[in-house]
């Protein structure tokens, strides 16, 4: 095989190699950022953003609330009880697959640690007549004091800065290729002027000093006859 063509089945199996490697990386560090942006902007999510922003959501659900609306559903029901499993978790933040495509969801412990809590919550008969009166006897009581009843959960979309964080991925995939092809043209220049055409020289000068020295062997050769 031709020197040249070595040199760059070389070059483009280390380009290859390469080239996947930044692929993964690339993905992986869009994928963290995308995920580090959604992260900062949902520990930063009120109620009063989610009539402003379809998609965005903020919860405080329990498993025995006293409003049946802040009923806790199945996937917020096990994140409480995560919270009751683990008493010393801060936070937790998982992604979600919804109808409106992934989430990212930062959910924080409610605890009750005010015995003035156990007030409305303790038994039905010690609660306030106003609350039993709007939302019955049945729910929201029997808590107690240092046990997670709920959570604070905040969920936000993740379509937009996925498309962000791919735009910036597939733009940098671009400038890397790019990058490659003109280090792979300016070492082929400099394989070329520094190595091929030097041994192409010496080759021919010794095919020359041959024919050289065989065209005078020859010519004595005939002279001696």
């Amino acid at each position: 095989m031709h020197l040249t063509a070595k040199f760059n089945l070389a070059i483009l199996a280390a380009f290859g190699v390469g080239l996947l490697v930044a692929v993964i990386v690339l993905d992986l560090v869009a994928a963290k950022l995308a995920r580090h942006q959604v992260l900062e902007n949902a520990r930063t999510t009120f109620k009063n953003i989610q009539a402003a922003f379809a998609g965005y959501t903020y919860r405080e659900p329990a498993l025995n609330p006293t409003n049946l609306i802040d009923r806790a559903q199945d996937w917020e029901a096990d994140i409480i009880r995560l919270f009751r499993d683990e008493p010393t978790r801060p936070e937790l933040v998982l992604e979600r697959d919804t109808p409106i495509g992934l989430t990212l969801n930062l959910a924080r412990p409610i605890s009750i640690h005010d015995d003035a809590c156990l007030t409305c919550h303790g038994t039905p008969s010690a609660a306030p007549a106003a609350l039993t009166q709007t939302y019955g006897t049945v729910n929201g009581f029997g808590w107690k004091l240092n046990e997670t009843i709920g959570a604070q959960i905040v969920s936000v979309p993740m379509a937009v800065p996925l498309k962000l964080a791919r735009r910036l991925y597939i733009t940098s995939l671009i400038a890397l290729v790019g990058i490659f092809a003109v280090v792979f043209v300016v070492i082929n220049l400099l394989l070329h002027h520094l190595v091929i055409a030097p041994v192409k020289r010496v080759s021919a000068n010794r095919r020359g000093s041959q024919l050289g020295r065989g065209a005078r062997g020859a010519l004595c050769q005939a002279w001696q006859r």
